[in-house]
């Protein structure tokens, strides 16, 4: 088995999925601020690693990032999670974008908010109004029967039901809803914001918070251990401004830091008119892409001294004219000048019997094209439309990739669809109707094309660092953190990008557990005696085979159990709260470098619980490989 997969325990592992950077990556991090970049780890980095570990300053060790997908035993995720308690309060506002991708202010919801609709659902439209409710209580303690409760009042007998077993609720479950909400995100590779999507809300207690100001007036609230990204990567609000506690109670910044927020428009950013530039496109390509007009392009082209050269825009003059560049005679009859503009004025533009409609638009040339090409499309389609399935006679030849996504795609005759009227018009519904269904047929999209502008006011936004002007110690507070699903663990709070938890597990909503897939121990521990919380040596030999039967009876009993309920209709999100803790789970952690060096560190500890110090153990054995300098560093002793 390769070092990128590890076996642990009797059915677990750890694997390599993906990994970001490597030991030079930190160096160059660490040399960015001098303008100074290397192509090669030589011997003299090492000692620059190591000095960065030994002094504290691990943000280069941020610009690092490694998914592993680990299968482990819940009681050992539970303590595998337990060092994450970076959170923030209530009162924090998430950004949430409507189906064309804008954030408005109703789309805006606190994080109290959310975990109301998570927990206590949201009105229920169907439900009767609270003075009803009450005169059919009335009834029923005067023992009218349910058939005339619901003549006389109007509420149907299963309501009534179950307002006399005491089932009634005027809520009904918002959760569905929480998870269909697009929460905005950042692509940390493009810099751009797109969306993404909720997949728990976790309640994280009262804890110590600090309220973090920027200077563009913007502020959060939340622990010093939760993850904000600055302009030098992700850090924790401690580390990211040096926090220092005074023993007389007041706290300091010892470090500038700039935090980046939600977002200045793409076309004002010059790194990224410049990446524009220097891909080749054009002024019109350059709207597209950013959600604006070419004029807009042009004038921040000026404000950042990128604009164009002449000799460069020539290609870029547009449709070329029918007639453009002919010369036409007007007899050997000499006219005066007079004479020629009234000419003019009586035959030019669209009174000359030249006149073909003038240069067509790009839009209406590829409708041209598209209707010409539609036939031998429904052909090749069997006549089918290819979002029903059904024959139809009104069928219409659609862009998969659209044409706003994907110009260059826009004259590619298999990169169209046919599709009858009514699916036609539900597909270019909205932005996310049309990814949907070229997802549908050409599955995942690159990064580039989901977050293309539809239109102008569609306009691409890009995160920027602002400087935090203070800290405040606030005192206690209710505290909650999002889990997110996607490739991006991130998202908006109060216009700023903060980090989500980072654990992505399997979910017994979803999916069956399977039998005999617990946890069963070589050997059985006895408590230890001074630490109460440990273990030390084995039980007496004369119990451990009483001890296996009945290990395994409870296991497998509760897995019967669980087996049960599913088979009498119970739904998997109740049926699995039956299941021990000794059941195997699976997640994907992604994490930087300096937080997997915190892991090994807390969890590979002689006071750890030996299984994680195995899971701990395994990490360590999979990451060295990939940077063998830097994890050294971040370990040596005395760190952490």
């Amino acid at each position: 088995m390769s070092q990128a997969e590890i076996t642990v325990l009797d059915k677990g592992f750890v694997r390599l999925v993906d990994h970001m950077g490597s030991d030079l990556s930190v160096v160059n991090a660490a040399r960015v601020s001098f303008g100074k970049r290397k192509e090669a780890f030589e011997e003299g980095d090492a000692k620059l690693v190591e000095y960065l570990a030994a002094h504290e300053h691990t943000s280069p060790f941020r610009h690092t990032a490694l998914t592993l997908h680990v299968k482990a035993p819940i009681f050992v995720f539970r303590q595998w999670m337990k060092h994450r308690i970076g959170c923030l309060t209530g009162d924090t506002v998430v950004s949430f974008v409507n189906t064309n991708g804008m954030a408005t202010r109703q789309n805006q919801k606190t994080l109290d908010d959310l975990w109301r609709l998570w927990t206590q659902g949201q009105k229920n439209g169907t439900a009767p109004e609270a003075a009803r409710v009450t005169l059919v209580r009335d009834l029923l303690g005067k023992d009218v029967a349910a058939r005339e409760i619901e003549r006389l009042t109007g509420v149907d007998r299963a309501t009534v039901r179950k307002i006399r077993d005491g089932r009634f609720s005027a809520l009904r479950s918002a959760q569905g809803r929480v998870r269909k909400m697009k929460v905005r995100v950042l692509n940390e590779a493009s810099r751009a914001f797109q969306a993404g999507r909720i997949r728990d809300i976790v309640d994280k207690g009262v804890q110590p918070v600090y309220r973090l100001t920027l200077a563009d007036g913007k502020h959060i609230t939340l622990t010093e251990s939760h993850r904000i990204l600055t302009a030098e990567g992700w850090a924790t609000l401690k580390d990211a401004v040096g926090l220092v506690h005074h023993k007389d109670g007041r706290i300091e910044m010892a470090r500038p830091c700039s935090v980046m927020v939600n977002g200045v428009e793409a076309y004002r950013d010059g790194e990224w008119l410049r990446g524009q530039r220097e891909a080749g496109f054009g002024l019109a390509e350059m709207a597209s892409h950013a959600g604006c007009s070419p004029h807009t392009i042009r004038k921040w082209l000026k404000v950042h001294g990128q604009s164009f050269r002449p000799e460069e825009t020539r290609f870029q003059t547009g449709v070329k004219v029918w007639n453009q560049g002919l010369r036409y005679k007007t007899g050997p009859k000499r006219m005066t000048e007079a004479q020629r503009a009234r000419l003019r004025a009586a035959r030019s533009g669209a009174r000359s019997n030249f006149w073909r409609g003038g240069a067509a638009t790009l839009r209406q040339r590829i409708a041209a094209w598209t209707a010409r090409q539609a036939p031998a499309v429904h052909v090749a389609n069997g006549n089918l439309c290819q979002v029903c399935g059904h024959a139809s006679l009104d069928l219409h030849a659609h862009h998969i990739i659209p044409v706003w996504m994907d110009p260059e795609r826009a004259l590619d005759v298999t990169n169209l669809a046919s599709v009858c009227g009514p699916c036609h018009r539900e597909v270019h519904r909205t932005r996310g109707s049309e990814q949907a269904f070229a997802v549908k047929l050409r599955g995942p999209l690159p990064a580039h094309l989901e977050t293309a502008a539809r239109r102008r006011g569609d306009r691409r936004l890009l995160a920027h660092g602002v400087s935090v002007i203070s800290l405040e110690y606030v005192g206690p507070q209710q505290t909650y953190d999002l889990c997110l699903d996607g490739d991006w663990h991130n998202f908006v709070a109060n216009g700023m990008v903060v980090h989500n938890s980072e654990f992505n597990e399997i979910s017994g909503r979803y999916v069956e557990f399977p039998e005999d897939e617990f946890f069963v121990p070589a050997t059985f521990r006895q408590q230890a005696k001074v630490n109460k919380q440990g273990s030390e040596g084995e039980i007496a030999e004369a119990n451990r085979a009483r001890a296996l039967a009945s290990y395994l009876e409870s296991c497998r009993g509760a897995v019967a159990h669980y087996k049960e309920l599913l088979s009498l209709g119970v739904c998997r999100e109740q049926a699995r709260c039956v299941l021990p803790v000794a059941l195997y789970s699976e997640v994907y952690w992604t994490v930087s470098l300096q937080a997997v060096a915190h892991f090994i560190r807390l969890r590979a500890d002689g006071h750890a619980q030996w299984e994680i110090q195995q899971y701990a153990a395994a990490v360590r054995q999979v990451v060295e490989p990939l940077y063998p300098v830097g994890l050294k560093a971040l370990l040596a002793p005395g760190k952490g």
